[in-house]
């Protein structure tokens, strides 16, 4: 009787230990600002030989709110008992991550020094080469970048598409990167990226346009969810 409260002191002074050294997470996606739009490019009938490629401002956060609740869903199932907590930015400069991530990760860490967050988990744009399920000498030489759509004026070569004799076809995209970030230090710990792309045909629209194949509200739709499907992917070997 005498060892039980020692026991019992051992034990709340380790439970305690744990609470304190406890990982807990400050999320932040910066890739819903805009949509990238691409083209090919053709010559005289040949295979394209680059990308066109534009941008439009995205005036809600649709995309980067499914990206944070896509997240926090995966933290709770994999650390029960966690609390993320989901912040989000309006200024358009934040999207900008060209020059690094130092910036944004001392704006986090100002936010949440008062909520005990050890580590922020940084969703920012990538630029990969074209379209995955398209051979790159048909999608052309050009880099995509974020979340977006290809829009292709002609089929797609033969065997990647069961519709392929069709008009066209489009090929939305979310390309982005996951990184887990110390806020102490500062450093990244771990960091995956995510290569989510389709391919549509165009044969079932009424006017041959690729760009008809999807409502506005089915390319949201799209967009979204390639973009939760692969954080589900991504995030258990990132909190392993």
């Amino acid at each position: 009787m005498s060892r039980l409260p020692a026991v019992f002191i051992a034990a709340c002074l380790s439970f305690f230990a744990l609470g304190a050294h406890a990982q807990k997470y400050a999320v932040i996606s910066l890739i819903g600002d805009r949509m990238q739009l691409a083209y090919s490019r053709g010559v005289e009938g040949q295979p394209v030989d680059r990308i066109e490629r534009r941008y439009v401002p995205l005036e809600d956060s649709t995309i980067d709110r499914a990206a944070l609740l896509a997240v926090n869903e995966q933290i709770k199932r994999l650390k029960p008992g966690s609390e993320p907590v989901l912040l989000q930015a309006f200024e358009r400069s934040y999207f900008d991550t060209s020059g690094g991530t130092a910036a944004i990760i001392e704006w986090i860490r100002q936010l949440v020094k008062d909520k005990k967050v050890t580590h922020a988990i940084l969703i920012t744009k990538l630029t990969y080469g074209g379209i995955p399920d398209l051979q790159k000498p048909y999608v052309g030489n050009g880099d995509l970048e974020g979340v977006g759509f290809f829009v292709g004026r002609t089929a797609p070569p033969p065997g990647l598409d069961p519709n392929s004799a069709g008009p066209g076809f489009l090929a939305p995209f979310a390309y982005f990167e996951i990184a887990v970030v110390d806020l102490q230090t500062g450093q990244t710990i771990r960091r995956d990226k995510g290569l989510a792309s389709d391919l549509i045909s165009a044969s079932g629209t009424d006017t041959g346009n690729p760009w008809d194949t999807l409502s506005g509200q089915q390319k949201v739709n799209k967009l979204t969810d390639m973009v939760r499907k692969e954080i589900a992917t991504l995030m258990p070997k990132l909190l392993k």
